[in-house]
């Protein structure tokens, strides 16, 4: 029997998702399973490592159960800004530090003494908050393990951590390790520099590998899962790059937005885009073959829809879009969480400016919605300025299914809108890699033929970009008046 199905699999905040796609495009089956969250009043925002380690293989089980002959190959996709900590033999010390977690600001002060974050951001390309790995890993050091033998102890991000389950070994690849801050965006290899300022070596984190490199799975998992010894591990992308390449940023002049419990904004470049204003920080990750992914990433966009929903008890998808009321003046700050890409970052705090005695809290939620876009838009600005423009923006995340949030954004950013409608786009961009690994395909460029795209598209209106422009501008001042 041909050996002809990837086996893709994406670690989320929220789910972890797997799934069986054929070279043609083809999801013949998928499941996803709730991930096991762990928080506190400290500030704690975990995933549960041994609960991910057992749960993860019962999925991909379920999923390959009738298909075990014709998997080709697993290629896996996670978060990104993870960080957790295991010892000489793999084997955890702590739990998987998701971003949400606010504990590394602890070290802020202290890291601020011995580091220069432009020099840092010069190097590395990534703007530095308590969000990043860089200060997860020099927590985790000082704070929490520092009894044990730091010369034994690795230091793995979430696709790390999978990619050393699937292969027992302890690797990583370009997109996922430019999201550490400690990764040299030119040449992509771990900069010296910057760990011996943290007391760190290259021992201490995975050897980093191109994201088309084929990897020999482990015989403990590979036997439960019922999979002859040819089957591999192809290390693949973070999520939001597997997002992209689904979306088709390849092949056309596109933007790409996420708008999932997080939100992204990337476009593609040819060579690393180090650059700021006074306000934002693009953050250059690496994507694959020569290929960088400038743009910035917000910590807060559906995470601030579901804290909303559950605060003033708002249902989103009953609001209906022709009879909402514009309100100009009515500013939502989404920052509940701190953020990444502000230069202000660590000191960005959630605000409602403007709030009436006639206001309504399904506009305190509207307004939420716009803070995130425009929150985008800012970033949007600052790419544009460095000459990366884009005629389209295609948006996948649980957002899309809000019509009044995609209308938003068409109107703020003053484009055409595509929905990508391909179920779980991180699962067909993680195929596309794998498919291009294992030699179906001749270049990551001509896999995407094997994507049947399928978008609804959204057209901005004339009366409401001219509202949203001057909207747009009254939130701009209002952070700079607070922030600058």
């Amino acid at each position: 029997m041909e050996k002809d199905l990837i086996l893709s699999v994406d670690i989320g905040t929220t789910y972890m998702k797997a799934g069986l796609i054929d070279y043609n495009g083809n999801i013949l089956k998928s499941q996803r399973l709730r991930m096991k969250f762990i928080s506190d009043v400290s500030g704690k925002a975990e995933h549960d490592a041994t609960w991910l380690s057992k749960n993860l293989f019962k999925l991909l089980k379920n999923v390959i159960d009738g298909y075990e002959k014709r998997i080709l190959a697993i290629v896996p996709s996670t978060y990104i800004f993870g960080a957790i900590a295991v010892d000489e033999n793999y084997e955890p010390l702590t739990n998987l530090i998701t971003l949400a977690d606010t504990r590394s600001k602890e070290v802020e002060n202290d890291l601020k003494k011995i580091l220069d974050e432009e020099w840092i951001f010069s190097k590395t390309g990534f703007p530095l908050t308590f969000h990043s790995p860089l200060y997860k890993y020099y927590w985790l050091k000082s704070k929490v393990l520092f009894e044990e033998d730091v010369r034994k102890i690795r230091f793995l991000s979430c696709k790390d951590y999978v990619i050393s389950l699937l292969t027992g070994n302890i690797l990583t690849e370009p997109s996922t390790a430019s999201a550490t801050g400690i990764l040299n965006i030119r040449n992509l290899v771990w900069d010296n520099e910057v760990l011996e300022i943290l007391g760190l070596k290259e021992s201490n984190l995975s050897k980093v590998v191109e994201s088309k490199s084929v990897i020999d799975m482990s015989d403990k998992w590979r036997k439960y899962l019922g999979l002859d010894t040819g089957v591999k591990v192809v290390m693949g992308l973070y999520d939001g790059g597997s997002v992209a390449l689904s979306g088709g940023i390849l092949n056309e002049n596109v933007g790409v937005i996420n708008l999932g419990p997080t939100g992204m904004l990337r476009v593609i470049s040819d060579e690393p885009v180090i650059c700021q204003n006074k306000m934002v920080k693009l953050q250059t990750l690496f994507l694959l073959d020569k290929k960088w992914f400038p743009g910035a990433s917000v910590n807060n966009a559906g995470l601030v829809v579901e804290w909303l929903k559950k605060s003033i008890a708002v249902n989103l998808e009953k609001i209906k879009c022709d009879k909402l009321k514009l309100n100009k003046n009515l500013i939502f700050l989404p920052y509940l969480t701190g953020e990444r890409s502000f230069q202000f970052g660590n000191n960005a705090f959630g605000s409602l400016i403007g709030l009436t005695s006639n206001h309504t809290k399904i506009d305190i939620f509207i307004s939420a919605l716009e803070g995130v876009v425009f929150t985008l838009k800012l970033m949007s600005e600052l790419l544009e300025d460095q000459g990366l423009f884009y005629e389209a923006i295609v948006v996948s995340g649980s957002g899309t299914k809000s019509k009044i949030w995609i209308d938003i954004l068409a109107n703020v950013f003053k484009k055409k809108i595509k929905i990508d409608v391909t179920p779980e786009p991180a699962l067909f961009g993680s195929a596309m890699v794998g498919f291009t690994a294992m030699g179906y395909y001749d270049t990551i460029f001509n896999s995407s033929k094997m994507i049947k795209r399928n978008f609804e598209e959204h057209l901005p209106n004339d009366e409401l970009m001219n509202f949203y422009e001057e909207k747009y501008n009254i939130f701009k001042n209002t952070l700079e008046k607070l922030y600058i």
